[in-house]
């Protein structure tokens, strides 16, 4: 018995989890029920060679049976979601795609599967200091929108010393 996989997934049922290409040595006759697992992101298209279809593999071993259990990456997910940004001292954060451009709380729909980059603005005698939330560390800020995201820009006073 030969089995092989197309794409992010494993086929399980006859004796160790199978990914990529393998073979189970079983007697001709052997009923075996083979399923397809799908990784995380991934969805299972359908079976090849001795099966077909979509759900379980049910199959009686012939002499020299092969199967294949293709899988294929989920479509980003529909509709949109929702970007908060806040921003703590004096600054103001613009988004690219257009949609935010704050100088306190603010909020934007993008559409999902979306990545929007954030540029953080000091005011006169200000600094950016980071972001905190789905962003880190001073530089832009670029969110990928698989769900609603929050992030926070901080700037800090100038300190002059005489």
């Amino acid at each position: 018995m030969r089995i092989a996989t197309a794409g992010d997934g494993l086929v399980r049922g006859a004796g160790t989890d199978c990914r990529g290409s393998c073979s189970e040595t079983l007697a001709t006759g052997t009923q075996l029920r083979l399923e397809a697992v799908p990784d995380a992101g991934a969805t299972f298209t359908g079976w090849s060679g001795a099966c077909g279809g979509t759900g379980p593999c049910q199959l009686t071993l012939g002499s020299d049976d092969s199967v294949t259990a293709a899988f294929s990456q989920k479509s980003p997910p529909q509709g949109s979601h929702r970007l908060t940004v806040a921003v703590n001292g004096s600054g103001r954060v613009v988004s690219t795609p257009a949609g935010i451009d704050c100088g306190a709380t603010c909020s934007s729909q993008f559409d999902a599967g979306t990545s929007v980059v954030l540029v953080a603005i000091p005011a006169a005698g200000w600094r950016f200091s980071g972001w905190i939330g789905d962003c880190a560390g001073a530089g832009q800020c670029s969110v990928l929108l698989g769900a609603d995201a929050a992030v926070t820009a901080s700037f800090e006073r100038i300190r002059f010393s005489l």
